[in-house]
């Protein structure tokens, strides 16, 4: 039986989580809710020691060469889709800085998408893994046949003991401080309220200027390729031109849990502009007079979106738009289409570095 001392400490710790849960940071816990993602393979590669008579001169304990124990297209298949599992749900969920770095924050609205795309991912993955299964003792023993000596250092697993070590998993949970503590320790409770307040805040403000950012780059984006060299050469884009811009606006309103208004209008603005183009960008390459008029109007909102508040060029850098992409360092032009045109920033080296399936796209695999 709980006493009474208890139990007033239990009211005024709720009384106290009342007020201390700051307004503008719960709609975060309101509307969205957290996923992790689990991804896992075996490990494919040996680490072989290098010849003592060639590295004579260097500490052997940190060198070493990884050798490729086994070659396998279905393994690699599964690689890709792994990547495309950890991007699709990246570019879904709203930037946070306290969550583990395979946990997101996704808004409600926008978790059956993510559920069904998953599940869809997770098929696809299991066929995969039957045919690397069912190759298995082939691919070793030609394994082990171009390694030759260094095969025998290879520690090779069994066909159960690879296929065990295949998974992927998937769940939703809520972060929230626990209640327990209101019993047992209320001065706890009132400091952990506290802090899980003002970290909801700094999200509050990082998903904001995550958007503005990431709006502001592919505006950006459309208005460099979209122009016309002063001797009159079009600037080459590609379809992801398109389909990365209406991605970002199809998705804006359930990521927009900030309720940023400004940003909402350009928004809007945008998918007036963007809204009639087929995903297909050949009219714009074609078309001039089209071409000139989008972006004249993308000229227009690229002023408004840099005089949001907050907009910086440095926080624009580091906004994850739909794939990833390198850099071109030079322009390319109808006189120059090897160079790749696409601007992004760089994926964390942990993940696998392949293309993105987005949208609501039923995951495939994509080609190299």
């Amino acid at each position: 039986m709980v006493s009474t001392d208890t139990t007033q400490a239990t009211a005024e710790a709720t009384e106290e989580k009342v007020a201390f849960a700051p307004a503008d940071g719960s709609i975060l816990d309101e509307k969205s809710i957290l996923i992790s993602l689990s991804l896992k393979r075996p490990t494919l590669v040996a680490k072989v020691k290098t010849d003592p008579a060639v590295t004579s001169a260097a500490n052997l304990a940190r060198l070493s060469v990884r050798a490729e124990m086994l070659q396998s297209g279905p393994y690699d298949n599964i690689v890709k889709l792994d990547g495309q599992a950890r991007h699709y749900v990246r570019n879904m969920s709203l930037p946070s800085f306290q969550l583990p770095s395979n946990a997101y924050r996704v808004p409600l609205t926008l978790v059956d998408e993510v559920n069904t795309w998953l599940e869809t991912t997770q098929d696809a993955r299991a066929v995969e893994v039957g045919a690397f299964v069912a190759e298995f003792d082939e691919d070793v023993e030609a394994g082990k046949k171009d390694l030759k000596s260094v095969a025998e250092l290879a520690k090779y697993p069994t066909k159960l003991e690879a296929e065990a070590a295949f998974e992927m998993t998937w769940k939703f949970t809520a972060l929230t401080t626990p209640e327990k503590l209101a019993e047992f320790a209320p001065a706890v409770l009132k400091k952990e309220i506290n802090k899980a307040g003002a970290t909801l805040l700094k999200e509050v403000d990082l998903i904001r200027d995550a958007l503005r950012g990431g709006f502001a780059e592919l505006v950006k984006h459309a208005t460099e390729r979209l122009a016309v060299r002063e001797d009159g050469k079009k600037v080459v884009f590609k379809t992801t031109f398109v389909t990365n811009m209406k991605e970002f606006l199809r998705t804006f309103d359930a990521k927009n849990l900030t309720e940023d208004a400004d940003l909402a209008n350009l928004v809007a603005q945008a998918r007036t502009i963007i809204g009639d183009l087929p995903d297909d960008p050949q009219t714009l390459r074609d078309d001039t007079e089209l071409r000139t008029k989008v972006k004249t109007a993308f000229d227009e909102v690229k002023v408004a979106v840099d005089s949001l508040q907050n907009i910086t060029s440095e926080k624009a850098r580091k906004v994850r738009l739909p794939r990833n992409r390198k850099k071109p360092t030079t322009p390319k032009t109808e006189d120059n289409p090897e160079v790749n045109d696409d601007t992004v920033v760089e994926p964390t080296p942990d993940e696998d570095i392949v293309e993105v399936a987005t949208s609501a796209t039923p995951a495939k695999l994509l080609e190299d």
